[in-house]
């Protein structure tokens, strides 16, 4: 973490554009380190803008290959809300992230422009897992992703036609931003998908039903930004490495690695906000969230007050 800060630090001055990150190789760069989607649109349209039956490079897999999406039916519950999922299915050796993707990755963005009798949409993101691409941390999927989606209705009574568009990062050895689309209908009934069941239950769980016995957020103002040391008390999450990512309101603040240990009950996490934007960060503890990761638990945390 310390050493990707520095990076950002000598990267940027104010003479250049905020969310412009000059990164030290052109490898580092290809894997986005917080890169917001938007940097990348010039490759995006490039791998768009390719036929499918493109041949591979070195036998690589087409962009358009590695991933391929599906909406589920779903069903509607008794006050309305459309229950569905979107269905990613990863080319062997493929990953691709969640909605924190960690300096190694590019984030997830939805647009529904063009669908009909939607009002609203809520992503309930399944357990994630950590994992290094070159030396970056990333958080993310391998193999399937079944993201449940509540979908709010403007009329109880009538379908919702879903025009959706997925622009996301799929990563192997580099990776790549790759655009997708979905059309399709979600009638007024339907059956209550177990897989879509199975997704909801793998959350994090909330940090009352995880035992969280406090968390508390102690912060230190630094070279254009801030360091926030966070104490948890909770019990181990299993696996030889916890993981602790920190969220904010803000998607231009730039969030490093958190380095975490225990001490006893408690677990230590700390970490970095470093901004260029005039005015500094001004930060609501309300709304800083914390997802601890484990091999046997997820929990998520809203909001962190002073110690």
């Amino acid at each position: 973490m310390r050493r990707a800060a520095q990076v950002l630090r000598d990267g940027i001055t104010r003479k250049h554009r905020p969310n412009v990150i000059f990164l030290p190789h052109a490898r580092a760069y290809a894997c986005g380190m917080k890169a917001r989607f938007h940097l990348l649109a010039g490759l995006a349209l490039a791998v768009s803008a390719l036929p499918s039956a493109a041949p591979a490079v070195d036998g690589a897999l087409h962009p358009q290959d590695a991933v391929q999406a599906s909406m589920l039916p779903g069903w509607r519950r008794d006050d309305g809300t459309h229950i569905t999922a979107l269905r990613l299915t990863l080319a062997p050796g493929w990953k691709t992230y969640w909605r924190v993707p960690g300096e190694g990755g590019i984030p997830p963005s939805f647009s529904w422009e063009g669908s009909e009798n939607l009002a609203r949409v809520t992503a309930r993101w399944p357990r994630p897992f950590a994992y290094r691409t070159n030396g970056l941390q990333s958080i993310g999927y391998t193999g399937e992703l079944l993201l449940p989606l509540e979908m709010t209705p403007r009329d109880d009574d009538v379908p919702i036609h879903v025009e959706a568009r997925i622009e996301l990062g799929v990563c192997e050895d580099i990776c790549m931003p790759v655009t997708l689309r979905l059309d399709t209908d979600l009638g007024t009934a339907g059956v209550e998908d177990p897989r879509i069941r199975r997704a909801l239950a793998d959350q994090p769980v909330s940090a009352t039903a995880a035992g969280v016995s406090g968390a508390t957020c102690r912060i230190t103002p630094i070279k254009n930004g801030l360091r926030i040391t966070a104490r948890i008390g909770v019990a181990p999450l299993g696996g030889p490495k916890e993981t602790v990512v920190f969220e904010l309101a803000d998607p231009d603040i730039w969030v490093g690695e958190a380095e975490t240990h225990r001490e006893g009950g408690t677990l230590v996490a700390e970490t970095e906000f470093v901004s260029y934007a005039e005015g500094g960060i001004v930060l609501d503890r309300s709304r800083l969230r914390l997802t601890l990761l484990g091999d046997r638990q997820a929990v998520d945390i809203q909001g962190c007050p002073a110690e």
